[in-house]
């Protein structure tokens, strides 16, 4: 008989012996602990990351094993947040993570931001989820928390409305003077201006829109990054852990990347 448990932690269970006849039933309790590890942020650093747009925040964290997980060759393949920032993309280093036991291993999560003037963060491969590192290209997802949030590429919201607020004036005015009989040259002078400020409304619409195409939203994110074990033959073993995170993405900044920032 071999022990060969499919979870993490204090496990029971029990063997009955019977040789034919329900009152002649003998009962074995049996008890054992599956391979166990976790996740954590290495001591003395912060969980939240804060990052000016463009650059890439790092974690440092580890993965710890009691003396039993990694002797017979598992590992640990760790998968990105499912609500990763638009236009972001995350990695580990290393990945898959091997195991020491009875101790601590070091691996670092990467997350890669862009700004509107650049291309979307290049897909790494963090080993064993290619989709867990695709672009994100959809509306803010669930489980974000937005703080003092700001149009991505800083571009002003209101030029536009009032491009449009003073062509609707200049039309009344001109509708007005119309009605007064007013002189052809001046009708003339009503309509292109009223023309010059719904193009520049269209203009200013435009390139906010073009600033906030490929940025990474400035917002508060809370994550989890997975971590799941395999065996020495790649089968799960059905244990996972998870580890929270939190990125802090900023204005893009004009003076260089944040100390401890590194751009890519």
């Amino acid at each position: 008989m071999a022990f060969t448990p499919l979870a993490s932690g204090p496990i029971i269970g029990q063997v009955q012996v019977t040789d034919g006849t329900p009152s002649d039933t003998e009962t074995i309790n049996l008890a054992g602990t599956g391979d166990d590890f976790g996740l954590a942020i290495v001591a003395g650093l912060s969980p939240e990351v804060t990052v000016s747009q463009g650059n890439t925040a790092t974690w440092s964290a580890q993965l710890n094993a009691d003396n039993v997980f990694g002797t017979q060759g598992e590992t640990v393949q760790l998968a990105c947040p499912s609500n990763l920032p638009e236009f972001t993309t995350c990695e580990f280093k290393p990945c898959p993570v091997i195991p020491t036991v009875g101790g601590a291993t070091a691996f670092s999560i990467l997350i890669h931001t862009s700004t509107a003037t650049m291309e979307t963060p290049p897909i790494p491969n963090p080993c064993n989820s290619p989709e867990a590192s695709a672009r994100v290209r959809a509306s803010t997802p669930a489980g974000v928390l937005l703080i003092n949030t700001e149009p991505s590429g800083g571009a002003p919201q209101f030029p536009a409305m009032l491009y449009a607020f003073a062509a609707i004036a200049l039309l009344s005015l001109g509708t007005f003077a119309i009605r007064k009989q007013a002189s052809p040259g001046a009708r003339r002078a009503f309509a292109v201006l009223a023309l010059v400020l719904v193009a520049g409304g269209i203009v200013a619409a435009c390139h906010k829109s073009t600033a906030n195409s490929t940025a990474t939203p400035t917002a508060t994110t809370v994550m989890n990054v997975t971590a799941n074990a395999f065996d020495s033959s790649g089968n799960s073993m059905r244990a996972s852990r998870g580890l929270q995170i939190t990125l802090d993405v900023i204005k893009q900044s004009t003076t260089g990347p944040l100390p401890g920032v590194v751009p890519h």
